[in-house]
């Protein structure tokens, strides 16, 4: 079994709402060890690309009809801390504009 990631997604004031950072957390959390894994884990200072419908269930959730009939959308975020401790990485990301 892989490293777990716990993220936190920081609010701007034109940033989205608590429970939209959240949600790219958790979609986040899930896509990181995949990066790790392909040896693409972004540093700090880097970026990433997750997938997210916004609302409903999450991509890895979707049935195929349901992803045809809303196509996800890319959310962009950068990693602002990434703090490793044995099996646990926190990591610190903004959504990017």
């Amino acid at each position: 079994m892989g490293r777990e990631y716990v993220v936190e997604v920081v609010g701007a004031p034109d940033g989205p709402e608590p429970e939209l950072r959240e949600r790219f957390a958790v979609c986040a959390a899930r896509w990181l060890p995949r990066l790790e894994e392909k040896g693409e884990l972004p540093e700090v200072g880097g970026t990433f690309e997750v997938l997210d419908s916004f609302e409903g269930p999450y991509v890895w959730e979707m049935t195929d009809a349901e992803f045809e009939a809303t196509p996800p959308s890319s959310v962009y975020l950068e990693v602002l801390a990434l703090e490793a401790e044995g099996e646990l990485v926190r990591v610190t990301v903004q959504v990017v504009y």
